[in-house]
């Protein structure tokens, strides 16, 4: 009885240091899971965060290059630099006008001579007299004068034939010269007026063949207050002879 007794005794000790260890091994199970899962989780953490400082690197580079391109691509409006705007017109020279200042910018000053049409003299329209001409006709040519300076112009009058206008034709007009008289007349054109003026009266122009005509007319003018300042300003036109 003793023996058995004795038996039993160990044969529980045994098994609670056996439930003991199992109970030992667990914990030690779950702390080394919860430990490699931390790790796990950290790594995966860190991974992901370096893909995003990645991604963002990239947007910034690619947004960096359009940028860039904007600005160096010249067919982009907005970036593109302003060409052919002037601040700060250069005066110019009034020239032939006694009136006005030594130096006038056109457009702005009162009575400034320009390089434009609305600066100065200039022919508006040139045609025939008649103007349907046919082989064989005699005819004059026209001019319609406007005198957009402040001054008035001087030009020769057609008393004896006169005129201020030179004309030339490249083929298919004969010229004839009357006999003209020694008197010379002038005419005044008035600041910002118009006229009409006709060839050379002893100029008789007649038309030779068929076919067109290429014209070349100057207009010869003084402006009043200065004599010895002669100008001159030519147009051509063409016309057909039937």
């Amino acid at each position: 009885m003793d023996k058995n007794s004795n038996v039993s005794k160990q044969y529980r000790k045994a098994a609670s240091l056996l439930t003991f260890l199992v109970i030992c091994s667990s914990i030690l199970s779950m702390i080394v899971s919860i430990n490699t899962g931390g790790f796990v989780f950290n790594v995966t953490q860190s991974v992901f965060a370096q893909g995003n400082q990645t991604d963002v690197g990239n947007v910034q580079k690619e947004s960096l290059v359009k940028d860039e391109s904007l600005q160096q691509d010249p067919k982009n409006e907005d970036n593109a630099p302003q060409r052919g705007i002037v601040t700060n017109p250069v005066p110019q020279n009034c020239g032939i006008n006694p009136n006005a200042p030594p130096c006038c910018t056109p457009g702005e000053d009162e009575g400034c001579i320009g390089s434009d049409n609305d600066n100065k003299t200039s022919i508006l329209h040139l045609e025939t007299i008649p103007q349907n001409l046919k082989q064989g006709d005699e005819f004059k040519v026209q001019a319609t004068i406007i005198n957009n300076l402040e001054v008035p112009i001087k030009y020769t009058g057609d008393q004896c034939g006169g005129s201020p206008l030179d004309i030339q034709f490249d083929k298919n007009v004969n010229i004839f010269y009357a006999i003209a008289c020694q008197g010379i007349s002038t005419e005044t054109l008035d600041a910002h007026d118009s006229t009409t003026v006709q060839g050379k009266g002893y100029d008789v122009l007649r038309t030779e063949n068929p076919g067109n005509v290429n014209a070349q007319v100057t207009f010869n003018y003084g402006v009043e207050g200065d004599s010895s300042n002669q100008q001159e300003i030519t147009e051509s036109f063409s016309f057909d002879v039937m």
